[in-house]
């Protein structure tokens, strides 16, 4: 292997491990947990009782946590998004039930 090969090598295995460190840097379980907790200030229920799971991040970089929790009869569903640090949030929105 030439010393070329080897340093182009070298320069893709680091593109790599720096994306996977920048995508580490999110956590999820903080904002997944932040979400849960809020429905269930905003909604009244039990945290337990919310269901809520990461969508991922939106082409603007920003973070999505939808979820839905049963409360007065029926079922209610709404979306957390957070700022492209994953920490900080955007806007809590609830969807209008489909009657």
């Amino acid at each position: 292997m030439t010393h070329c090969t080897l340093r182009a090598l070298l320069a893709v295995a680091g593109l790599g491990l720096a994306s996977s460190a920048a995508t580490a840097a999110v956590d999820v379980n903080n904002m997944v947990g932040e979400c849960r907790a809020r429905a269930s200030a905003i909604f009244g229920a039990e945290v337990n009782a919310v269901q809520v799971k990461y969508e991922g991040q939106r082409s603007d970089r920003t973070h999505a946590v939808n979820g839905s929790v049963f409360v007065r009869g029926q079922n209610e569903t709404f979306q957390c998004n957070f700022q492209r640090d994953g920490y900080t949030w955007k806007t809590f929105i609830v969807n209008f039930p489909q009657r």
